[in-house]
């Protein structure tokens, strides 16, 4: 659910808890690329304006709200209290569906001080539409990096491979509006998987913690949360067979514990979860473990399987109140 007080407080309380005991510094998020790196400057500056600047790109959207911004605020004054070389470090992997969100993006790669001395061509035009704000942004800087990349990688520098990033999720956000809302599930989910490996391959030996929607985080097919047949979640196809992280995903399901839909839904598939008594109190529950029923006897049943409840989701964290924000500066 979007925009729950509840949900913030137990975000918090999980990174907190992942950090210390487990040394997570890497937060992989639902949320663009360019809206990573926007973020990620603001959780190691402190630097407010970015902040706004973000919460005003996403105005009219289910996360423009008060919470978030106090919990995006929580992050960087948590983040920078740590040691600077213990730091935490966060990553967008959606595709980018604010469109003055990248061209924000790519101003901040651009380190140069003036584009003038670039000799006249494809790269001094595109880089003059990004510090513009032109809408032509894309089709330019996609033409200068086929027909000048080595001229390109030197202006960026260290920075070019995050705007060829930019430049691929660009390419799956207008292929989503091209193919319309049939191939909006799987399409995301495919773009922030290629998303995450980009991540991946460059801190190969580090954990990561993702926050995302339930039904991105399955890792078994589960016709709940409206998901086609044969849909494939980002959680799924990062346990893949001849996966790196195969075997070593865990996927835990945050459920507000009001009467909601997604409480009707949980219920439906694991009846034993009916007889939970909560009592006003936050509650962990661990299905995965030695001797847990839910390894044992509970399973989820499908029209053409039975997997054990534990396939899906590992853990699941109970929150018996559902508050909702109120929406950002309003």
């Amino acid at each position: 659910a979007h925009g729950i007080e509840e949900d913030y407080e137990a975000e918090k309380r999980l990174i907190e808890y992942l950090y210390t005991y487990e040394g997570v510094r890497y937060l992989i998020c639902e949320m663009s690329v360019s809206a990573g790196i926007i973020l990620e400057k603001y959780i190691q500056t402190g630097e407010e304006e970015l902040l706004t600047g973000f919460m005003d790109f996403i105005r009219g959207t289910l996360g423009c709200n008060q919470g978030y911004y106090q919990f995006l605020q929580w992050l960087c004054q948590y983040n920078m209290s740590l040691p600077e070389e213990e730091r935490m470090h966060m990553f967008g992997l959606d595709v980018e569906f604010q469109q003055d969100m990248p061209i924000k993006a790519l101003q901040m790669l651009d380190t140069k001080g003036e584009p003038e001395n670039l000799p006249e061509g494809a790269l001094k035009k595109a880089v003059q539409a990004v510090r513009d704000g032109s809408s032509q942004w894309y089709e330019l800087l996609q033409t200068a990096a086929q027909e000048e990349p080595e001229e390109a990688e030197a202006y960026y520098g260290e920075n070019w491979k995050w705007a060829e990033r930019i430049l691929k999720n660009q390419e799956a956000y207008l292929q989503f509006v091209k193919e319309g809302e049939i191939a909006e599930a799987q399409l995301r989910d495919d773009n922030m998987a290629e998303n995450f490996w980009f991540v991946y391959d460059q801190f190969p030996e580090e954990k990561f913690f993702g926050q995302f929607g339930a039904y991105h985080t399955y890792l078994e097919y589960t016709a709940s949360y409206g998901a086609g047949m044969g849909y494939r979640s980002f959680g799924s196809l990062l346990d893949q067979e001849d996966s790196p992280l195969e075997g070593k995903i865990c996927s835990i399901l945050l459920c507000n514990g009001s009467n909601t839909p997604e409480w009707e839904e949980i219920n439906r598939h694991i009846a034993i979860l009916k007889d939970i008594k909560l009592e006003g109190r936050n509650m962990l529950l661990s299905l995965n473990e030695r001797r847990s029923p839910f390894v044992e006897e509970e399973i989820w049943q499908e029209e053409e399987q039975e997997l054990p409840v534990c396939d899906y989701i590992q853990k699941i964290i109970f929150l018996p109140r559902m508050t909702k924000s109120p929406v950002y500066r309003e």
